[in-house]
């Protein structure tokens, strides 16, 4: 059955009540839903969805009415899911040029990842403007909300602001982490790789450890098309991350991402 994300304050604005969890309710979509429903997926008066909101509730929902400009949907009652223990997964990313980006996005999703942090790098190319650089987050939680759709996820992987140096995102690493640890000890709950390709003597597969499913977070950071520099691995170091590559051969950063990400959510149980 063909899922869709509708955020709970957004479903909240679109239905004619408040309570979702004890009446039927008729919820209006419009835009973005209404082509996907009508012109992506086809669908008609009578047909079936299921509306998921990301915070773990989902919805069976039935098609009521459709028109040029609207889709009318029934909800039934919620079903509360119980979230998936796993580690906490975050991705730092430097910044790549819009379709490699918006593929690491999508496929991460896929693969697990809870938080994306795009962050600007010494030799990242694309130089977003800070007008432009909400637009492009807000797209961005867009792909990832439709990848989640689309593999069955019951939650969405934030979308951090745009990182401007390499610091501020090993910054909000440590802020999640150290949340996520409340004040136990943050080198047996936390793990942390960079990946670099001139590391030859350190295999990702190799150094991960055997705890990992019982990590309350994992962090990634991957460089962007040119690589890091030398000064940004040191900074990594410094905020206790592992340095490792991933063999002998040399994958584009987008290659390197998802390999990575498949590596650490296998051993993590995530994709049990």
């Amino acid at each position: 059955m063909p899922r869709i994300f509708i955020s709970p304050e957004h479903l909240a604005s679109l239905s004619n009540g408040t309570d979702h969890d004890e009446h039927e309710k008729t919820v209006r979509l419009t835009g973005e839903l209404h082509n996907y429903l009508t012109r992506v997926l086809r669908m008609t008066q009578n047909d079936h969805v299921t509306v998921f909101d990301g915070v773990d509730r989902e919805y069976s929902a039935t098609i009521t009415a459709i028109d040029a400009k609207t889709v009318t949907i029934s909800l039934g009652p919620v079903r509360r899911l119980s979230p998936i223990k796993k580690p906490k997964v975050i991705l730092l990313q430097g910044l790549l040029k819009s379709a490699k980006m918006d593929m690491v996005i999508q496929k991460s999703t896929e693969l697990g990842v809870d938080m994306i942090i795009p962050t600007v790098c010494s030799r990242s190319v694309p130089k977003l403007p800070q007008n432009r650089a909400e637009k492009r987050r807000a797209r961005w939680q867009k792909i990832a909300a439709a990848a989640g759709a689309q593999c069955g996820r019951t939650d969405i992987p934030e979308i951090a602001s745009i990182k401007t140096c390499i610091q501020d995102g090993l910054a909000e690493i440590v802020s999640v982490q150290a949340g996520e640890s409340n004040k136990t000890n943050k080198s047996t709950h936390c793990w942390s790789v960079v990946l670099w390709e001139e590391c030859d003597d350190k295999n990702l597969n190799r150094i991960l450890p055997p705890d990992l499913p019982q990590k309350r977070t994992i962090s990634l950071l991957i460089g962007p098309e040119g690589g890091l520099t030398k000064s940004e691995i040191d900074l990594c170091r410094e905020a206790g991350f592992h340095v490792a590559g991933l063999g002998r051969l040399i994958l584009r950063s987008e290659t390197a991402a998802l390999a990575a990400l498949t590596l650490v959510s296998a051993r993590a149980g995530i994709l049990d």
